[in-house]
């Protein structure tokens, strides 16, 4: 008896019939009501009036069949306040196993309700602005590479008309840079593609050491200007395996 009566959860006990019969001393601290103003009342004055006659029927018909009924109820307080409230509505059987009342445990979980709606709502703000940044990094990138690609027709050309070695070599220069800004944004473009789903791996064979040669030759000239020294160091001149060519090249 203590220990139902000092429960932090309203408990109420009625009849078959839903009128209250006993309730703990914490239904005055959530609801208002004194203890004497709702025993011999119907468990329906703390309704709402939000959810249909039915749907109440329903619960009281599943409990009088003898199961226990578990959700979230919309209730009114003693001054005209909603919240929402975990309820639990078992049935009592008695010696003979004869159903006689009915024990309902309720929580108030209003403040709680409100933490996960905010919280859900802060998640959804989250993912937009991460969505708009993914889209503004995609079209950053692919507005990015048309100029670089027409720097690099420009140095293309500049390298074939030079007649000098030394005007030819600054042309390779800005092909070289342009080449790596271009790499550098199909990786971001690729990673927000990864983001949006977006991305296939397009599997066929490929030539490993074709790939091999190619970054070597993209990073040779960068690694002498910088002191580095590259080495390439290949056994076979083929080496087919099954796989995405751009993915590859990537992370090489």
């Amino acid at each position: 008896s203590e220990a139902i009566e000092q429960s932090p959860n309203i408990i109420i006990i009625t009849d078959l019939e839903g009128n209250i019969i006993y309730a703990n001393s914490i239904l005055k601290k959530i609801t208002y009501y004194d203890i004497s103003e709702v025993i011999g009342q119907n468990y329906q004055m703390f309704e709402s009036g939000f959810s249909s006659e039915e749907f109440y029927e329903k619960i009281w018909k599943k409990v009088l069949g003898g199961d226990i009924w578990r959700g979230e109820l919309y209730s009114k307080k003693k001054n005209g306040e909603f919240y929402w409230e975990s309820v639990a509505i078992a049935p009592i059987k008695d010696s003979e196993g004869k159903l006689f009342r009915v024990v309902i445990v309720k929580q108030d979980v209003t403040e709680l309700k409100k933490l996960i709606a905010e919280l859900t709502e802060a998640k959804e703000k989250a993912e937009e602005i991460n969505r708009l940044k993914t889209q503004f990094f995609a079209y950053m990138s692919h507005e990015l590479r048309t100029p670089f690609l027409g720097i690099m027709g420009y140095a293309q050309l500049l390298r074939d008309l030079s007649e000098s070695e030394e005007a030819a070599e600054m042309a390779d220069g800005i092909l070289r840079s342009s080449q790596r800004m271009i790499d550098t944004l199909s990786n971001i473009l690729d990673l927000t593609k990864l983001e949006f789903d977006k991305t296939e791996a397009v599997i066929k064979e490929t030539n490993i050491v074709d790939i091999v040669d190619d970054v070597y030759k993209q990073f040779e000239k960068t690694a002498l200007q910088k002191n580095i020294e590259l080495k390439k160091n290949v056994s076979f001149s083929k080496l087919i395996i099954k796989t995405d060519e751009r993915f590859i090249l990537g992370i090489l």
